[in-house]
């Protein structure tokens, strides 16, 4: 937020929704980790182009 990024642009990142859905599938704890680094990664991405 500090860089200029909007709210919506940085809580709205595509990996949000599957980390979201995802918390409720089987084997979950053994990706979320990933998950987290790909969610950590947009949010940066975002941050960058603004």
């Amino acid at each position: 937020m500090a860089s200029g990024a909007q709210l919506d642009d940085v809580v709205n990142v595509p990996s949000r929704s599957d980390l979201m859905r995802g918390r409720f599938e089987k084997g979950y704890v053994d990706v979320i980790e990933s998950m987290v680094d790909t969610m950590t990664a947009e949010i940066a991405d975002t941050v960058e182009e603004n």
